[in-house]
């Protein structure tokens, strides 16, 4: 198989979807490739992945070894080239981001970003697993280009960034299973401790996770199946349950201490979560409880009077 390269985004090539990536490619070499990248100074962010071979590079003069798993950072003005300027035989993936320009991320989320790969040391990432799946469906996109397209790029992309900056932060999780389990628990932990407020923002947890906001949606409706508002408000009421059975507050007491502005308007919601009001709710669990009590009596009555015989 003769050597191999997809690109999108130069003006020779097929558009990118995004204007956050300037040029997005796959590169398979099967036979050394000479001269293929002397030193030049990039005006972009730079990622490659390497999914397979060795790679050396020469990074504002100094030499830097990427292998299998590894992730390679360069800032712009960084001056760049391969070692004696060849490709040696590898598979890797690379796109360049922009984040000066105004696209689909909020100026605070091309800010967070921005300042988060600055900060990356080493420039180099080592992966435990392999993570080439987003990169190959980023360029599977491109190349199908239909009306899903680009929104399914823009999930790619944050992901993809997301996982660079976190994975340099030293975040150690071996599969994403690992950070989604690690998520939900610090995301209940972080509603238990602000379920009194009335005003939880989307974008204010999403910066308490260090996520962009369309990157933190985009991530919770693929843990929770649900957004990030409906599960706020799913929680509010499951907490109020807590509460009232625990029984110690007045039903106002507990609008209030699980965030609602007024018991109308939390006696509204939990009706149409539950099918019934805050009120015939302790009224049923009273019911339950006397029910419970009348049965304990009478096993009771049963077991002194009608014992079993032996």
């Amino acid at each position: 198989m003769a050597n191999k390269l997809i690109r999108f985004g130069r003006p020779q090539d097929r558009p990118s979807l995004l204007n956050e990536i300037a040029v997005l490619g796959h590169r398979q070499v099967t036979e050394v490739s000479r001269n293929a990248m002397l030193p030049h100074m990039n005006k972009r962010f730079e990622i490659t992945y390497v999914v397979s071979g060795t790679l050396e590079w020469l990074i504002n003069d100094e030499l830097i070894v990427t292998r299998q798993n590894d992730i390679l950072v360069t800032f712009p003005e960084d001056k760049l080239a391969l070692l004696g300027g060849h490709f040696m035989v590898s598979d890797a993936y690379f796109m360049q981001i922009d984040l000066d320009y105004d696209g689909f991320m909020s100026e605070s989320e091309r800010e967070l970003f921005n300042r988060k790969l600055h900060a990356i040391e080493g420039r180099k990432i080592s992966l435990p697993t392999d993570r080439s799946i987003l990169f190959s469906k980023l360029i599977s996109e491109h190349e199908r280009q239909d009306v899903f397209s680009e929104g399914l790029c823009k999930g790619w992309l944050h992901e993809i960034l997301t996982m660079v900056v976190r994975r340099s932060e030293g975040w150690e999780a071996k599969t994403y299973l690992n950070e989604y389990n690690l998520f939900k628990k610090s995301l209940l932990s972080y509603l238990e401790t602000h379920v009194s407020r009335t005003d939880i923002k989307v974008q204010e947890i999403a910066e308490h996770f260090n996520y962009s906001e369309s990157h933190f949606r985009f991530l919770f409706k693929k843990i929770f199946k649900t957004s990030p508002v409906d599960f706020v408000r799913q929680f509010r009421v499951d907490t109020a349950q807590r509460l009232i059975r625990e029984g110690s507050l007045s039903i106002t007491e507990i609008a209030y201490k699980v965030g609602f502005s007024s018991s109308q308007y939390f006696s509204q919601t939990f009706k149409k979560e539950l099918g019934m009001s805050p009120r015939e709710y302790r009224k049923s669990l009273r019911l339950d409880s006397g029910r419970i009590q009348d049965m304990t009596t009478s096993i009771y009555f049963m077991d002194q009077h009608f014992p079993d015989k032996k």
